[in-house]
């Protein structure tokens, strides 16, 4: 295997194992570029988001960052 393809596939292999990361990161991103929580591409992350049982430090920082900045008070007992 050559350097790039094994540098992908280690950095694919890392971030399959954070369920839910990369889907928070984008959250995140799209909610501090002023995106509201109630429109779909926020909306539906943040549903699945909620649900997710997460086991990662990495994953749970995200997480709980995206449900701040969604600012909805169903989610303070989560964030308490």
């Amino acid at each position: 295997r050559d350097a790039k393809t094994h540098w992908e596939s280690y950095w694919i292999e890392r971030l399959t194992a954070m369920e839910g990361g990369v889907t928070a990161l984008a959250t995140l991103a799209l909610l501090n570029c002023q995106v509201p929580p109630t429109d779909p591409a926020v909306a539906e992350p943040l549903a699945y988001l909620r649900k997710l049982e997460a086991r990662k430090t990495y994953v749970v920082g995200l997480v709980n960052m995206c449900l701040y900045e969604a600012r909805n008070p169903k989610d303070l007992p989560k964030l308490q």
